[in-house]
């Protein structure tokens, strides 16, 4: 059993905790909690210890300064006070190393936001996703075969994964509490003319305060994961697909089939991220989705699936406050554009089903 827990949403120093209780021999839960990922989290080394994954203009990579795009470092620059000016790189590489977890420029006077609980942010409506050996269930007559041998290859799977307001997805161990790597996405990096300016930058300030505003909120939507068969050779593979809630308007896609290989590296960063579908770089009628997806017996989501034409697919509402305020239907095909950074298109990646509504 897996219990998520934040601090008051006021407090400019909150940070999140993440627990699991196990189940006592008579049946009740324990008072006692297994681990808490947030405390592992903090005496992780912030740049060795982490794997910290994104998704620049170019493709995957990793979450570091030289790493990212001119527009995704100004992201990090944009000064909070006002909508034109910009600190120095340095000051940006900062933020981006505070991001991470270092603590050297958290001060009392000036300087950082001090974290003084854990560095993990505060999780408030993700709901975490367990995922496991594959046991969907499938037989080698469903859906062309090849799940037997999935199942029997994939038998290492085991953790659990939650959106937290410090801009990441977070993927746990869920045996040891360990972070085994998390992930950035390319819509945090969005700014506005409206104070704070950009989201990722103002986690640093010492006023920072989630109930201020979706400019404080990040990674604050629900998730599922699913078994399903993608590629243009098609295999079985575990997807997740994740939404921002308030954080963003969009969902993002994610192989954790083998999430325990995953490494800090382009390549692994290659092999994990599929794609994003926002506002910015899908539909302009997604709006923010703050729902949250429920399971079948064998433990898929009820909004993925094996469609009529063959393709496997997350389903979504379009949520609320989009541009044009009405109600949409997205069936956004797992395999999306052939490039994670490229465009997506109507009736190829995905369908939009107007409700007229």
């Amino acid at each position: 059993m897996y219990i998520k827990a934040k601090t008051d949403l006021a407090d400019a120093q909150s940070g999140g905790k993440f627990e699991r209780f196990s189940f006592l021999a008579d049946g009740r839960a324990s008072t006692l909690s297994d681990w808490d990922a947030g405390l592992k989290l903090t005496v992780q080394d912030w740049s060795t210890g982490r794997k910290i994954l994104t998704l620049t203009p170019t493709g995957p990579d990793i979450f570091r300064w030289a790493n990212l795009s001119s527009q995704q470092q100004n992201a990090l620059r944009k000064d909070q006070a006002s909508v034109n000016t910009y600190d120095s790189a340095t000051a940006g590489q900062n933020k981006l190393n505070w991001i991470r977890g270092d603590s050297i420029n958290e001060t009392v006077a000036g300087g950082f936001r001090v974290r003084s609980t854990t560095k993990l942010g505060a999780i408030v409506n993700s709901t975490p996703w367990y995922v496991g050996p594959p046991s969907a269930g499938y037989t080698e007559s469903d859906y062309g075969g090849g799940y037997t041998s999935f199942k029997n290859t994939n038998t290492a799977t085991n953790a659990v994964f939650v959106g937290a307001n410090d801009g990441m997805l977070h993927a746990i161990n869920a045996d040891t509490g360990n972070e085994l790597f998390a992930y950035v996405p390319r819509a945090m990096y969005s700014t506005t003319t409206v104070a704070p300016f950009s989201q990722l930058s103002a986690m640093t300030a010492k006023d920072f305060a989630l109930n201020n505003g979706t400019g404080r909120i990040t990674v604050d939507g629900s998730l599922m994961a699913a078994d399903m068969k993608v590629g243009t050779t098609p295999a079985w593979a575990t997807y997740l697909f994740g939404t921002f809630g308030r954080g963003g308007k969009g969902v993002y896609a994610l192989d954790v089939t083998k999430p325990q290989l995953i490494n800090e590296d382009t390549a692994s960063a290659t092999k994990l991220v599929k794609w994003e579908f926002s506002v910015e770089t899908g539909d302009p009628d997604m709006g923010y989705i703050t729902g949250r997806p429920s399971s079948r017996s064998n433990g898929q989501p009820f909004q993925t699936g094996r469609m009529a034409n063959g393709k496997w697919a997350a389903i979504y509402g379009n949520g609320y406050n989009s541009t044009s305020e009405k109600a949409v239907l997205y069936i956004l095909y797992a395999d999306g554009p052939i490039a994670s950074t490229s465009t997506w298109t109507t009736g190829t990646h995905y369908i939009k089903i107007p409700t007229g509504v």
